[in-house]
């Protein structure tokens, strides 16, 4: 998949065969995993790169792959954001904030036990839908409050997550909705939906 921002154009991949410190695979600038530079052999599950190349001249300005375990997620216009000169993205059960073009570590995160679903912004912050629930991120990086209720798992699908600007609205596994008010606390459902 590529996206163009600003002067940039942005390739995200899944690159399954990649091997950590292998002679046979593609050269990537930084190789991370739990935020930080690989410097031993390490057995990962979800491999996820990044290309930066400049916008007119195709050329490459860095690459980055992270490799992380966690739950597997396909690659989708939901599990990345960008926004100033940030990319944000999400792989297996962790939260990457790569600078853009460099693709530095600016920070990183472990939000869940499984999987991430998405990536959202809300009210200035990133809003994270994973199997937990929802966690509410600051563009800093740190976690302003987690959602979780019941014995629910929350899985992605059409219609399972939706945004408004003063409260989220999310169906868990069981397809019981929870409206969560901008604080992380459950509102009421309205009445037309009992």
């Amino acid at each position: 998949m590529k996206v163009d921002f600003k002067n940039f154009e942005i390739e995200l991949k899944d690159d399954a065969s990649y091997r950590i410190k292998s002679a046979g695979n593609p050269i990537y600038k930084y190789e991370y995993s739990n935020g930080e530079i690989i410097k031993n052999l390490a057995f990962t599950i979800n491999k996820r790169a990044i290309i930066v190349r400049d916008f007119e001249r195709k050329q490459e300005i860095s690459s980055a792959i992270l490799c992380e375990n966690g739950g597997k997620a396909e690659l989708t216009q939901d599990c990345f954001k960008l926004a100033e000169d940030e990319l944000w993205i999400c792989v297996g059960d962790k939260i990457y904030c790569l600078a853009i073009p460099g693709l530095e570590v600016s920070w990183f995160r472990n939000v869940d036990f499984g999987t991430i679903h998405s990536i959202n912004f809300f009210g200035g912050d990133l809003i994270i839908h994973c199997n937990i629930g929802l966690v509410r991120i600051g563009k800093d990086g740190e976690v302003i409050w987690k959602f979780s209720e019941g014995n629910g798992v929350f899985i992605p699908g059409e219609g399972r997550l939706r945004i408004f600007e003063k409260h989220i609205e999310l169906i868990d596994g069981n397809d019981k909705q929870y409206i969560v008010d901008e604080f992380g606390k459950t509102l009421p459902r309205k009445s037309s939906d009992a």
